[in-house]
């Protein structure tokens, strides 16, 4: 069942967080209650699917390990779907090519390592909004996923490795 941070959906922008682990969603409305957003949990990506088809969602924050349908197939729903939502990751995976792969989809803004820290996100997702709202992007993600695929030709692996975690990983 989703919940709502609070009830004015009209005038602030839409974040629907879904992951599988309720107590994680819990203290994210706890965090984000004084948040200029409406907060919206989902525990499936099939709720996720559920409350898009009905509400317009600004930015979308996924996991990617969930039962049934997975983040990876979620973000590609959405792409489709709601091209307009700016999706973000938020996943414990530690495998860098994972996390290569996820940026690499034209649809995700930001990776974000969990465990993170609260001013973090709340940066990431004002970030998101802006992105969303076409206002002009912070200098650090301007970059785009594409571009710095490219420079990892002409980049050493530690350097590389550097930029993309500079750029895409909270």
């Amino acid at each position: 069942m989703p919940v709502r941070a609070d009830t004015d959906i009209s005038t602030r922008p839409t974040v629907l967080f879904v992951d599988d682990e309720s107590m994680l969603l819990s203290s994210l409305q706890r965090l984000l209650r004084r948040e200029p957003f409406t907060i919206l949990l989902a525990v499936s990506a099939r709720e996720a699917m559920e409350i898009m088809a009905r509400t317009p969602v600004d930015v979308l924050v996924v996991d990617l390990q969930m039962p049934d349908i997975d983040g990876y197939e979620l973000l590609s729903r959405v792409e489709v779907l709601h091209p307009q939502t700016v999706c973000l990751v938020m996943s414990a995976v530690a495998d860098k090519e994972k996390v290569e792969e996820v940026v690499r989809h034209r649809h995700v803004f930001k990776f974000i390592a969990k465990p993170i820290h609260p001013d973090v996100l709340k940066r990431v997702i004002r970030d998101s909004v802006c992105r969303r709202s076409g206002g002009v992007e912070p200098p650090e993600t301007i970059i785009s996923p594409e571009h710095l695929m490219l420079c990892k030709e002409h980049l050493s692996k530690t350097e590389f490795t550097q930029a993309f975690n500079e750029k895409y990983v909270c």
